[in-house]
């Protein structure tokens, strides 16, 4: 029984970690994607200045 729920309890450990990491990700590849339009845009800007 306290093995069965040690492993209860580790799996669940487990899922929320890769969870949170995941996410982290994911956030990580929108900053990157938004900081990358924004990069173009103002290069874009610069191109129609000229």
């Amino acid at each position: 029984m306290l093995k069965w729920m040690i492993g209860l309890v580790a799996s669940m450990w487990i899922s929320i970690v890769i969870g949170i990491i995941v996410a982290l990700m994911k956030m990580g590849d929108l900053m990157t994607f938004r900081d990358s339009a924004v990069s173009l845009s103002l290069i874009n800007n610069e191109r129609c200045m000229r």
